[in-house]
């Protein structure tokens, strides 16, 4: 380092290098890199990188009862029986008060 650096006062101080932004990493010292960072004090690098697809290995993402899979499949399964908002699953009201019936909706298709 002091030869890149500085060695400061020779006894007490040293003069490291300003990393603000960078990252040390170890150099190859059998040269095996051929891109050329291998040198001691060499930079390079970018400062963003967009990962594609094909960069992220195949895993699976758990919260709870909540899961994700690579594949962009997922379930929800929530259950909270002491919980009641007062409807009734699959019935729409109908005209008054009070009356509940089945309502079933039909959408055709469009065509072609």
């Amino acid at each position: 380092m002091a030869d890149t650096c500085g060695c400061g006062d020779g006894q007490y101080t040293v003069n490291p290098p300003d990393l603000r932004g960078r990252v040390p990493v170890g150099v190859d010292e059998l040269e095996v890199n051929a891109a050329g960072m291998n040198r001691s004090g060499a930079i390079g690098g970018r400062t963003m990188h967009r990962l594609t697809i094909d960069q992220i290995p195949s895993h699976n993402h758990s919260a709870g009862s909540l899961s994700t899979s690579s594949n962009g499949t997922h379930s929800h399964i929530v259950r909270d029986d002491g919980h009641n908002h007062g409807g009734r699953t699959g019935s729409e009201p109908k005209l008054g008060t009070g009356r509940w019936g089945r309502l079933n909706v039909y959408c055709p298709s469009p065509a072609p």
